[in-house]
């Protein structure tokens, strides 16, 4: 799969003549390219792209060897870094449900004989007084789709449903190794880590700053009663699922281990409780992928650790 630092790496890289080979050249385009697109807006294109193939091969005429499909209008555009001599590092084509579609993502898909296009047909109109008008109709055309097209569906399949994308969660504490995402607000700072971080799943202050000092004096069960009420409500209710785990498998890669700073454990007190459990059984509970709490150390080690479920408690805010 294409991450969105493999895609970055690929615009920044990309040259047609020996001048622009050069460290300054690439900070030129990398300042350039942070103007014309932000991360968002490049995950997009990237999710947008795999989405557009998958459904492209349920077509009947792909096994004829080709794709077509009509258009309101050509709005594809070039990623144009200023290189020598001009050429876009990338051309961005417009389906018909407006998915941002990138020619160098579906090349690295479908292989080297992959060809995308826009192609206009004119038709001519006659109007009054012996007048001729032409109607432009523009298709989004697509054709050199490789043999084991299969084979790329399954891929593709697994890749929309984020089978790859999680490999456990863990504590800060725990974790010395793998491929970490911190889910705190300040990106695990406080606890020392300096690593990446999706603060997008991250409690909102206000959460937190209730869940800490519990003003009304709830109970400990209570208290985290509420505080999966408010972050399922605040969060998780009107997020899919799958388009989260694609969107942190394009920022991320694969096989992520989410962190926050509580110790595992099977009691549920605020000891042990936290966000990356309620997150992990959630997406248990909506996908059926199972994500477990683990520590690994510096060597690789893994150990997975007991936690409690807080999927009776999830259900009851699905319903």
């Amino acid at each position: 799969m294409i991450t969105l630092e493999k895609y970055k790496e690929y615009l920044l890289n990309y040259f047609r003549y020996e001048i622009d080979n050069t460290i300054e050249k690439r900070k030129e385009r990398e300042i350039f390219l942070k103007k014309q697109f932000s991360d968002k807006e490049l995950t997009k294109i990237i999710s947008d792209t795999y989405s557009f193939a998958k459904d492209i091969l349920k077509s009947e005429t792909v096994r004829y060897g080709y794709y077509a499909e009509e258009l309101d209008n050509d709005n594809s555009f070039g990623i144009h870094l200023f290189i020598t001599g001009g050429g876009d590092a990338d051309n961005i084509f417009c389906d018909s449900k407006n998915r941002l579609i990138s020619e160098y993502i579906m090349s690295k898909i479908f292989g080297e004989m992959f060809q995308i296009e826009v192609r206009c047909e004119e038709i001519e109109r006659e109007c009054e007084d012996d007048v001729i008008s032409f109607d432009y109709h523009y298709y989004l055309y697509i054709q050199g789709f490789p043999k084991n097209r299969e084979e790329i569906k399954q891929e593709l399949n697994e890749i929309s449903t984020g089978n790859k994308a999680l490999f456990g969660t863990g504590s800060y504490e725990n974790v010395k190794s793998g491929n970490t995402v911190s889910i705190t607000g300040d990106g695990g700072n406080a606890w020392k880590y300096f690593g990446p971080a999706y603060t997008k799943l991250a409690p909102k202050y206000y959460l937190w700053e209730y869940y800490d000092k519990n003003p009304d004096n709830l109970s400990e069960e209570e208290l985290i009663d509420w505080y999966i009420r408010e972050y399922y409500n605040l969060i998780l209710k009107d997020t899919n699922p799958h388009e989260l785990l694609m969107t942190l498998n394009i920022r991320f890669g694969d096989k992520i281990i989410l962190l926050c700073h509580e110790s595992p454990g099977l009691e549920l007190n605020k000891k042990h409780f936290c966000h990356r459990r309620l997150l992990a059984d959630w997406i248990e509970l909506e996908t059926g992928i199972i994500i477990p709490e683990v520590s690994i150390d510096e060597s690789g080690n893994i150990k997975n650790e007991p936690v409690y479920d807080l999927k009776p408690k999830i259900i009851k805010l699905i319903k």
